[in-house]
């Protein structure tokens, strides 16, 4: 949908918890969360002039407007960021995927129960070193990503 803070190439999600959030698929990063009521898209699919969404609930909270991942050495170009779709596990979990430079990625939020955000899991594929994962979460402090031998990296990190 067209949504407000996300974009127009917004994919919302939203839980029976209340706890929602949306990814924006143009520049490729989770843009919002919030809590309480969802959305109402009606008036983005009546025409495409019609004015974006907005997340309806309260405790909006916008996520940095960067890509999730950079290139490890000063001053290197961005990495290109190319969002490749969404689904949903048996239980409503949204993953989003997505390229990052040469490396595939799953993101994964699931509702974190303890801290009433979200956990966002990683899966990145392929790639090998010189990368960092920056992170969404406040105060998040970029982390350097290597593969595995299996050519695999995974990263968490807690969302509000």
């Amino acid at each position: 949908t067209f949504l407000q803070g996300a974009g127009l190439e917004a994919v919302a999600v939203g839980t029976p918890a209340g706890r929602h959030a949306a990814f924006d698929g143009r520049e490729v990063r989770w843009a919002l969360t919030w809590r309480g009521r969802f959305i109402d898209a009606l008036t983005t699919w009546e025409e495409r002039a019609m004015t974006p969404a907005r997340p309806l609930g309260d405790a909006v909270t916008p996520l940095p407007g960067w890509t999730p991942f950079a290139r490890a050495e000063a001053g290197a170009a961005e990495v290109p960021h190319r969002f490749r779709g969404h689904g949903a596990a048996a239980d409503g979990t949204p993953t989003v995927r997505y390229e990052a430079g040469p490396r595939q990625v799953e993101d994964t939020l699931r509702p974190d129960a303890a801290g009433g955000g979200y956990r966002r899991e990683l899966r990145v594929r392929g790639g090998g070193p010189g990368w960092v994962f920056r992170g969404a979460a406040p105060g998040a402090t970029p982390r350097p990503g290597a593969c595995d031998a299996a050519g695999e990296a995974r990263r968490e990190e807690v969302l509000p």
